[in-house]
């Protein structure tokens, strides 16, 4: 994590020790092993519902019901409709044939 070897931890853990004495050195190390561990703890739950979001989020992707497209409306029927109107405003005499 750190990437503190062995000799490195010692020598901080001496100077501590020189620093602070038995006694306080011994409550400064718990205190960071406690700040440490809730540190991870957090970092894990974090990741936990990050995951756990991403996995809901793509299970809702793939199970939406998407609503059939509504079809086309056909002009048949709107056209059939005009083509009704136009018969019935046209007079009773056929056209002429005036060129």
């Amino acid at each position: 994590m750190f990437d503190i070897g062995f000799w490195e931890l010692l020598a901080v853990l001496t100077l501590g020790l020189l620093v602070l004495g038995p006694e306080r050195l011994s409550q400064v190390v718990r205190t960071a092993g406690r700040w440490f561990g809730r540190a991870r703890s957090m970092a894990r739950n974090m990741q936990y519902e990050l995951e756990r979001e991403v996995s809901l989020s793509e299970f809702d992707q793939k199970n939406t019901i998407v609503p059939p497209s509504q079809p086309a409306a056909s002009p048949a029927p709107k056209a059939e409709a005009d083509a009704q109107k136009a018969v019935e405003k046209a007079p009773d005499e056929p056209p002429s044939d005036e060129r």
